[in-house]
C-alpha cells in the first residue's frame, strides 16, 4: 500500500467509480481521510457497499463540508455543459482533480529520486507509452506505464526508490491537473480534430494538449514534439524563442529540425544542433511499428531514450524485440494467406488513416459510433480497400461516404458477419488473383483489418472488449 499522511482527515468526494476512481477512493481511505463516493450509475451503489465506500449521490453533496473532489475523467468538466458535481464544487470553491494530480502529490512528497514523463498527443500515446516503457526496461531502468493506458497510477502497492513513472495523459486527465502537478519530461506527439463534444472548439482542445508542457513541465525539465501536424509544428517553433528546453521528432526529415529524431530516406536517424546526422535502424526492419505514425513514435521514445543517456545499441535492440500494442494495428494471425489485423483502439478517422496507409490491400471493418466528419476524411485512402464492411450505429452514413467514393461495402451491422464475410471475400480475391496455386506471385496478400474510426459504445464497452470480439470471431473462424 502507497503510505502518506498528506489527506489525513481530508473530506474528499470521489465521484466516478470506474477503475481509477476505486483505486484512488481505496488509497484515501487507507490513508486516513474522510471519504465519499458517488457515480451516475446508481448501480454502482453496490459496488461501492462491497468495497466499503460511503455513497453519496449528487443531491447529497454538502461541498461546504468537502475539501476536494476527485473527478473521473469521463465527467463532463466543460462542454456540452458541466457535470451537476462540478457546478457545485464550483459554487464552493472546491479544488477538482484527477487522480494523476493526487498522486504526482504523494510522489513529491515521499522524495524517492523518481522521474515522472507525461505522454500526450491525440493519436500514438498508448504505443508510445508502452515502447518507452519497453525501452527504459531494456536499459536497466525501472519504470512503470501507467494512467490513461488502462493502469491507475494507485493501483500501484508502493512506491520504490528511483523508478520512472511514463503515464499517458488525455486531454480530460490534463484539464484536471492542478498548479502542483509536474512532469520532469512531456513529449507531444500530434493534435488533430477530436474530442470537440467535451472541449467545445478546437482551438480549446488544442490548448489543453499544450499545456501539459506550458503549465505542467519543470522548470529544468524538456519537452518533445512531433511536428507532422501543423498545431505542433508551429507550437514547437513558438517554444524555441521562450525559454523551453524542447526537441522535434518527424517522419519525415524536415529541415528545419535541429537536435531531434527525424525519419529519412527509411531510416530513423538522430540530428544534431550542427546538422550532422546519424541513422540508428532501418523502419522496414521493426514489424511491430509498421507506419508513419509508428516511425513518429518511434522517434520520440529515441529521443528521451538519448536525453537519458541511453546508448544507440539498447535502443535498436529494444526496438527490435518490442512486440507491440494489444488492439493497435495488432495482427491476430495468418490464414490461408489472409492476414487479421486488430485495430480497435482507432477511435477516430485520423487514428484509422495510419492503419489504411499501411497496407495496400485492404477488406476493412468500420463502424461504431462516430466521430466528427466520419470517414470522409479517409477518401484518399480507399484505393488501398478492397472492400468495407460497416458495423454499429454509423454504418448507414459511412454506406453513404461509401457511395460517394464508390467504395465497395456492405452493411454487415455486427462484428460476426463482418469478419465471416471480410475472409470470404479476401480468399475469393487471392483466387482471382492468381492463376496458379504459388501466391508468392502476389506483390502484397490481402489484410482483413479492423479499424473502426469510431467510438465504441453503441455495441461495447471500450475498444478492448471491441477488439477482443474481433480476435474471437477471427479464432473461430480459422481455428
Amino acid at each position: 500500500m502507497i503510505e502518506t499522511s498528506l489527506f489525513k482527515k481530508k473530506r474528499i468526494h470521489v465521484f466516478g467509480l470506474g477503475i481509477s476512481g476505486c483505486a484512488v477512493a481505496e488509497f484515501l481511505i487507507q490513508n486516513a481521510a474522510d471519504v465519499s463516493v458517488g457515480d451516475d450509475n446508481e448501480n454502482k451503489k453496490s459496488l461501492a457497499r462491497d468495497k466499503g465506500l460511503r455513497w453519496m449521490g449528487v443531491a447529497q453533496c454538502d461541498f461546504s463540508q468537502i475539501d476536494i473532489l476527485v473527478l473521473s475523467p469521463g465527467i463532463a468538466l466543460h462542454f456540452p455543459s458541466p457535470h451537476q458535481i462540478v457546478i457545485k464544487a464550483r459554487e464552493n470553491n472546491v479544488p477538482i482533480v484527477c487522480d494523476i494530480a493526487l498522486f504526482l502529490q504523494v510522489l513529491k512528497a515521499a522524495q524517492k529520486n523518481s522521474k515522472v514523463i507525461g505522454i500526450t498527443g491525440t493519436n500514438g500515446k498508448s504505443t508510445t507509452t508502452a515502447l518507452l516503457t519497453h525501452c527504459l526496461h531494456q536499459a536497466g531502468h525501472k519504470a512503470v506505464m501507467l494512467g490513461n493506458i488502462g493502469f491507475p497510477v494507485f493501483a500501484l502497492d508502493t512506491l520504490e526508490e528511483g523508478i520512472i513513472y511514463v503515464i499517458e495523459m488525455s486531454s480530460y486527465q490534463i484539464d484536471l491537473l492542478d498548479a502542483d502537478s509536474q512532469f520532469d519530461i512531456v513529449a507531444l506527439l500530434n493534435i488533430t480534430v477530436d474530442h470537440i463534444d467535451r472541449h467545445g472548439s478546437f482551438e480549446q482542445y488544442r490548448d489543453t494538449k499544450y499545456a501539459l508542457l506550458l503549465k505542467h513541465l519543470q522548470k529544468n525539465g524538456y519537452g518533445v514534439i512531433g511536428v507532422d501536424t501543423k498545431p505542433c509544428y508551429d507550437f514547437y517553433h513558438r517554444l524555441l524563442t521562450d525559454e523551453y528546453d524542447v526537441y522535434a521528432v518527424s517522419y519525415d526529415a524536415q529541415s528545419d529540425i535541429h537536435n531531434g529524431v527525424i525519419v529519412k530516406e527509411g531510416d530513423l536517424v538522430i540530428r544534431s544542433s550542427d546538422n550532422k546526422e546519424q541513422p540508428i535502424v532501418r523502419l522496414d526492419k521493426l514489424p511491430t511499428l509498421r507506419g508513419r505514425h509508428n516511425w513518429q513514435n518511434a522517434a520520440c521514445v529515441v529521443q528521451i531514450c538519448k536525453k537519458m543517456g541511453i546508448c544507440n545499441d539498447i535502443i535498436v535492440s529494444a526496438l527490435h524485440s518490442f512486440l507491440g500494442l494489444p488492439h493497435r494495428m495488432e495482427k491476430v494471425c495468418t490464414h490461408n494467406h489472409v492476414t487479421f489485423v486488430n485495430d480497435s483502439k482507432a477511435t477516430n478517422s485520423e487514428s484509422t488513416q495510419y492503419a489504411l496507409a499501411s497496407y495496400p490491400v485492404i477488406f476493412w471493418i468500420a463502424g461504431g459510433i462516430a466521430k466528427q466528419g466520419g470517414i470522409e476524411n479517409l477518401h484518399s485512402y480507399f484505393n488501398h480497400i478492397v472492400k468495407a464492411y460497416l458495423i454499429g450505429e454509423a454504418a448507414d452514413d459511412f454506406s453513404d461516404t461509401c457511395k460517394e467514393y464508390q467504395l465497395s461495402h456492405a452493411i454487415t451491422r455486427d462484428m460476426e458477419t463482418a469478419v465471416k464475410q471480410a475472409y470470404q471475400d479476401a480468399c475469393h480475391w487471392i483466387e482471382q488473383h492468381t492463376h496458379t496455386s504459388d501466391t508468392n506471385i502476389l506483390p502484397e496478400m490481402p489484410v482483413v483489418l479492423l479499424s473502426p474510426a469510431c467510438a465504441s459504445f453503441d455495441q461495447y464497452a471500450n475498444f478492448v472488449q471491441r477488439g477482443e470480439s474481433f480476435k474471437e470471431y477471427v479464432m473461430r473462424l480459422t481455428g
